[in-house]
């Protein structure tokens, strides 16, 4: 179980491991047992990742983060050779992907429409981003009720929160094959990132912070149909009585 926890959240570490097993059972020398099984995970990149600190850090929540959705930070970062758009919400770190063909300000609104329209999220208040081909955009977002935000671009920090997103993403690309499509790629990381607990979140999923319930996952264990609710002046029979059954008063002969 430990194993495929760990793989399915693309080789995360075991302080993420041990907060989804809990959520299914607990014992003792659990975290003991994490780290023994971790540490002989044979995946390179599970190795490199290890071994590796994040350069960004961001707090949490930000000024304008004042509820889920709210204030969404968005960039454009390059994977093989692609430009691929991320939106991600400064509050649950919620995030979406979307891969461009070009990185044009028009396919970048055309894009962020889309995610936008997605019915459980809708548009936010506000979107921060840096000075690239975003600047274009603040009357075209005004239009759509969304007030561009525009980070300084001495100061990478200030979008912090999109620049950790990639950075983590790249960690977990570089754990799958490349035999893969990009796309299919692309969905299954970002699909582990929601699922995976965050640090910010106290343990808590993206996924869960935006939709305010626990997400059951395909290791959780079937529940039995509950018993229906008896009233207590129901009148109940024992198995093998006799009993007798009157027809409704419309069925009955004159």
């Amino acid at each position: 179980m430990i194993k495929a926890v760990h793989e399915d959240l693309l080789h995360c570490g075991v302080m993420d491991v041990e907060v989804m097993l809990k959520k299914l059972y607990s014992r003792p020398r659990m975290t003991e047992d994490i780290k023994r099984v971790i540490s002989a995970c044979d995946n390179n990149a599970c190795e490199c990742n290890r071994a590796s600190v994040s350069p960004f850090t961001a707090s949490s929540p930000r000024r304008l983060a004042t509820g889920k959705w709210v204030c969404v930070a968005c960039d454009v970062f390059h994977y093989e050779k692609l430009p691929i758009l991320s939106v991600i919400d400064e509050y649950s770190r919620f995030a979406c992907l979307y891969i461009l063909s070009e990185e044009r300000a028009v396919l970048a609104l055309q894009a962020l429409q889309q995610i936008f329209e997605i019915p459980f999220l809708g548009y936010p208040l506000y979107l921060r981003s840096d000075r690239g081909i975003f600047t274009s955009l603040r009357e075209p977002l005004k239009n759509l009720g969304v007030l561009l935000i525009l980070t300084s671009g001495h100061r990478p920090q200030a979008n912090g929160i999109v620049e950790r997103l990639h950075y983590t993403l790249r960690l977990r690309l570089a754990t799958l094959s490349k035999d893969l499509l990009l796309s299919d790629r692309l969905k299954t990381v970002i699909n582990a990132y929601n699922r995976c607990p965050h640090s910010s979140l106290n343990g808590v999923s993206p996924a869960e912070s935006l939709s305010g319930r626990s997400i059951r996952t395909r290791f959780c264990i079937p529940v039995k149909v509950p018993s229906p609710e008896v009233p207590a002046n129901m009148i109940t029979f024992q198995k093998g009585q006799l009993v007798w059954l009157l027809k409704p008063q419309a069925d009955r002969r004159a």
